[in-house]
């Protein structure tokens, strides 16, 4: 695969073992919030496209697109993609299937104990008319933590995330509609731009 991004925002992609690779290089131009156009001269050029061009050779597991609104609550997106894709994961939005008899099940208890530590409840206003919503935000690196996991190996083990969804008790929601959710709830100190993500998985 090969990807050729004009603008800003990011493109990251993860393979079937859990590794991150970023398969882009944003845009900017002289001033904060600056970025170029496909208008801008020069950008539709061949050597302009083949320097912004990344290849990508490894099975695909996901594929994550986003604007610089989801890019730099993440920043610097080469060390913290490993988190969102984890957030990911974690809220949902990206689903993992679990086994019955799976032996991650013996974490179950411990999860449930300290659910707190890596589930926070915000309140939501979807619109003027509208009471305002709980929604629970799941944060990946407090759940790696309270497993004593690093975050890589917490991605490398998928199952732990389907365990941890069990004490969803709005797991019933869509995944489409979770991203929805989770975009418009999460907090990150700093965050103040518009925040699209289109996920491929």
């Amino acid at each position: 695969m090969l990807t050729c991004q004009v603008g800003d925002g990011m493109t990251v992609a993860v393979d079937t073992q859990g590794n991150m690779q970023q398969l882009s290089c944003p845009d900017s131009g002289n001033f904060s919030g600056e970025t170029e156009f496909l208008v801008t001269e020069g950008k539709l050029e061949r050597d302009a496209l083949m320097r912004k061009t990344f290849p990508f050779f490894r099975p695909l597991k996901a594929l994550l697109v986003m604007t610089d609104g989801v890019a730099d609550d993440y920043f610097p997106i080469e060390k913290q993609a490993m988190s969102l894709y984890g957030d990911l994961l974690l809220n949902g939005v990206i689903q993992v299937p679990l086994e019955r008899d799976s032996r991650f099940w013996g974490y179950l208890e411990q999860l449930e104990q300290q659910k707190n530590s890596f589930i926070s409840t915000v309140q939501r206003l979807a619109s003027p008319e509208d009471s305002p919503q709980q929604v629970s935000v799941w944060s990946s690196r407090q759940f790696a933590r309270i497993l004593g996991f690093s975050l890589a190996d917490l991605i490398a083990t998928p199952p732990l995330f389907a365990v941890a969804r069990e004490l969803d008790t709005n797991n019933r929601n869509s995944p489409q509609e979770k991203l929805r959710l989770w975009l418009d709830s999460y907090s990150q100190k700093g965050s103040f731009d518009d925040r699209t993500l289109v996920i491929l998985h």
